[in-house]
């Protein structure tokens, strides 16, 4: 019976989780355009993309993971030798971010509006699957699972190629963090300097054994460093926006980010890592790109 209440709770679980992930982004589907760097994929990781899609011999057929508009535009590249495929399961995000094409062309896209954990996509038939910061979307226990599943999809010696965000190592104190934005921002974009602080804090403000984000403890961080400088500043008081408002988006701003060792020994369980091509982030981040080769026979 205890099994039974388990597996009934894991299910309601999955499709709790199913439907906060796609609300977040249907409501997010507008909000692109506002959207800053390292949420999107800057110029010089594009390049990194390109590089690396075009040592891949194979590639009649690429699945894109989500609608990022920067990747479909890189795609286009490709239209001459690849059948390109959009997986997205929200169709107001699809619909949203071909309006953010600058040279990809939605006609010559194959949309499939599914989770990409759905099993009635094709085995062994993609040569390139490529995605960004997808592992975002996933808790930590969940993870394996998803790469096993993207083996699967691929063929032979398929290629993934995916970027994420890692935590560094080294990490210094929220005030510490604080200070050093305060420092730096000098009347910059103030979006993505409060972007940027509000992952620095989410990085060293955790519980749980450093497995659960603490947000109640970055706002409180803020709230302290306010009070001991004596007034407020734009940059702190949209970055305590930020933590508010992604604090009620359990789904995505609940787990910590791995380290990137662990990252790569846990991709190394399903494919050989062939390159990586490490983006410098912030203080507390790192943000590489893995090439990675599916195992013969996985």
């Amino acid at each position: 019976m205890k099994k039974v209440i388990k597996n009934l709770l894991n299910v309601y679980s999955h499709r709790n989780s199913y439907k906060s992930q796609k609300d977040y982004w249907d409501s997010q589907s507008s909000e692109w355009r506002y959207i800053t760097e390292p949420f999107r994929p800057s110029p010089e990781e594009l390049k990194y993309y390109e590089n690396f899609l075009d040592t891949v011999r194979e590639k009649k057929r690429i699945l894109l993971l989500g609608s990022t508009p920067e990747l479909r535009d890189l795609l286009a590249h490709y239209y001459h030798v690849s059948k390109v495929y959009v997986c997205d399961f929200s169709w107001e995000m699809l619909e949203e971010m071909t309006k953010e094409l600058k040279s990809a062309d939605p006609d010559k896209e194959i949309w499939v509006k599914t989770d990409w954990m759905d099993t009635a996509l094709p085995q062994h038939f993609f040569d390139v699957i490529i995605g960004d910061l997808v592992f975002m979307q996933f808790p930590p226990d969940q993870i394996r699972e998803f790469l096993k599943k993207i083996s699967v999809l691929l063929s032979e010696r398929g290629i993934f190629i995916v970027r994420s965000r890692c935590r560094k190592e080294f990490r210094k104190s929220a005030k510490e963090l604080i200070q050093d934005a305060m420092n730096e921002y000098k009347d910059g974009d103030l979006n993505k300097t409060a972007t940027s602080l509000l992952w620095e804090l989410y990085d060293v403000c955790t519980k749980d054994d450093d497995t659960v984000i603490d947000s109640e403890r970055a706002m409180e961080s803020i709230r302290e460093y306010v009070k001991t400088a004596g007034s407020e500043h734009p940059l702190l008081s949209l970055t305590l926006k930020k933590i508010q408002r992604t604090a009620k988006d359990t789904f995505r701003w609940h787990w910590t980010f791995p380290f990137e060792k662990d990252l790569s020994s846990l991709l190394s369980e399903s494919f050989l890592i062939q390159d990586v091509q490490t983006i410098m982030g912030n203080h507390t981040s790192r943000y590489p790109i893995f090439f990675l080769e599916k195992r013969s026979g996985s």
